[in-house]
């Protein structure tokens, strides 16, 4: 596993790497974004770095230390600190110092945009980025066990000072002054310490800007400080490594410690990019869906030519002699003209002829019939109406029957009081084997 550490900046991206040797981590090397392809080689976990300048923090001491309170009572305590919150502000925290009873937390707002740029950025080396921290942060894996003292990190415009007190960051400032402007750094530095609670100590300086002309404006400003470089600390091995770029160099050995814990996690910001690993997992997961597909329709096809094979065998069992041309329409055609067979004795009886004429009536047609004469196929039906057009809806309702041929109205006139319309209407029932239609 390659420990990978990335540090967005104005120009581009450094990015370092480290490695466990016999159990120790070790730098192994400070790369550009040209070797994207060595850190997508081997299984690898990053962290990144945002500038301090783009955050707002608070350290905080709450009187509890589980991580579940710390959770819920940290974004509130934030809000309630912050003169106003960004609409689009995120609340990250790391606890930098634990007892029993206490946490001290060191807590980040950080505009949404700004934090996703970063992990952006971060995520186009191809590495697997899990979090995000405060560059200066960053440091704590470079810095000796137990540490106090104060370290200038010296980059450009993203140049900050911190102070820390038994290994655990205890106050943080992002600087106005350009690294490069020597004399006026230093005279910033001067009276931003006391401002931040320093009392003293070590001065480390590092960054790729520790200068010499930095170095001796810092012995002028501040004689008494023990003046010392981060690559002495570290030691000779990585000297070069901790002096082109420390954050980047210490996030890479943070990031070979799984418990490390960071502010902002990136599943909070943003989904990592697929490893090479999780590609090609996911390639075969899409061959094999594709697959599955094919099969399931070939599956398909071949039990609706099964269903096919058996409805046309059916047809020519029950149509012999017929050409098949839509089976399943002329199945049901057949099954329909069985029904209307199997159904022609029931209207063989008066009974059934006479509901038949009466259900032939249209629900709400005010119709008086005076007499209904059934003699062998022949219907005869005599009544009267309120209106011609009464006459007319009840024939064409004996029309619509499919047992009726032959409807028709005849001594269709006005009653002899001018108030109601008489009329005689004659029909044929449909003969046994006869088509209905």
């Amino acid at each position: 596993m390659i420990g990978v550490g990335i540090e967005p900046t104005e120009s581009g991206l450094r990015v370092a790497s480290a490695e466990r040797r016999r159990g120790h981590p070790v730098m192994v090397r400070v790369h550009g974004l040209g070797a994207e392809t060595d850190l997508r080689s081997r299984p690898q976990r990053a962290l990144a770095a945002l500038p301090l300048a783009r955050t707002t923090h608070r350290l905080l001491v709450l009187p509890f230390s589980d991580e579940r309170t710390l959770a819920q009572v940290v974004p509130l305590e934030v809000r309630g600190q912050l003169p106003s919150e960004p609409s689009d502000g995120r609340i990250g925290f790391e606890v930098v110092g634990r007892t029993p009873t206490s946490a001290h937390v060191l807590a980040l707002v950080v505009r949404a945009p700004d934090l996703d740029a970063a992990a952006s950025a971060a995520a186009r080396t191809g590495a697997t980025v899990v979090g995000l921290t405060a560059a200066p942060l960053a440091l704590r894996w470079l810095l000796p066990a137990g540490f106090t003292g104060t370290v200038l990190l010296a980059d450009g415009a993203n140049t900050t000072v911190s102070v820390w007190d038994a290994g655990a960051p205890r106050a943080l400032r992002a600087l106005g002054a350009h690294a490069q402007d020597a004399h006026a750094l230093a005279e910033e530095l001067a009276w931003s310490l006391p401002a931040l609670g320093s009392a003293g100590g070590a001065l480390v300086l590092a960054g790729p800007d520790a200068s010499g002309a930095l170095v001796e404006a810092c012995r002028r400003h501040h004689p008494a400080a023990g003046l010392l470089s981060l690559a002495h600390l570290a030691g000779d091995a990585d000297a070069a490594a901790m002096l082109a770029s420390p954050v980047a160099c210490g996030l890479a050995l943070g990031a070979l410690d799984a418990r490390a814990h960071v502010p902002f996690p990136l599943a909070a910001v943003a989904p990592p990019l697929l490893t090479p690993r999780a590609r090609r997992l996911a390639v075969a997961a899409a061959l094999l869906a594709a697959v599955d597909v094919g099969i399931v329709r070939l599956e398909l096809a071949h039990r609706s030519a099964q269903t096919q094979a058996a409805l046309e065998a059916e047809v020519a069992r029950a149509l012999p002699g017929e050409p098949i041309v839509a089976p399943r329409a002329q199945l049901e055609a057949a099954v329909a003209r069985a029904r209307h067979g199997a159904g022609s004795a029931a209207y063989g009886s008066a009974l059934a002829r006479l509901r038949e004429v009466s259900e032939r009536v249209p629900e709400g047609l005010v119709v008086d019939l005076t007499r209904l004469t059934l003699e062998g196929e022949r219907l005869q039906v005599v009544g009267d109406a309120p209106t011609f057009e009464t006459v007319d809806v009840f024939r064409r309702s004996l029309t619509g029957s499919a047992r009726l041929r032959d409807v028709a109205a005849d001594e269709v006139r006005t009653t002899v009081d001018g108030k109601r319309v008489s009329f005689r209407l004659r029909a044929r029932w449909v003969a046994p084997g006869e088509a209905s239609s």
